[in-house]
């Protein structure tokens, strides 16, 4: 009587198609919560930026050039900078916003969110 089995050599080769397998999904496990936390914040950027646009649309009398300083939002202090400069129309500024993970990135100018408008003088 002859048992049917597999041989110890394709055992071998099954598992290791199956660790690459699951080496391969944890890899990309770990590549989406990085990913989750980058879009997380850029999103929360995307606010920060928002609320400065509505701060300075409710504000008048713009001065021209740089200005910058922190926003507090979700437990955290976003740096921002914005560039006021005139434009054709002498009635309307154009006004560039960019928010900062933190101060060296705002000094090295790489904003993670930023916003151009136009506001009346």
């Amino acid at each position: 009587m002859k048992f049917k089995s597999f041989t110890l050599v394709e055992i071998l080769v099954a598992l290791s198609i199956v660790s690459i397998g699951l080496i391969a999904l944890v890899k990309a496990e770990s590549q989406q919560s990085i990913n989750l936390s980058i879009l997380e914040q850029k999103t929360i950027a995307n606010l920060v930026v928002s609320n400065l646009a509505v701060q300075n649309r409710l504000t008048k009398n713009h001065a021209l050039g740089f200005s910058n300083g922190n926003y507090q939002l979700g437990n955290r202090t976003w740096y921002w900078q914005s560039n006021a400069n005139p434009t054709a129309d002498a009635d309307i500024l154009k006004l560039s916003l960019g928010v900062f993970i933190d101060k060296k990135s705002r000094d090295g100018k790489q904003p993670i969110s930023q916003l151009e408008l136009y506001l009346p003088k």
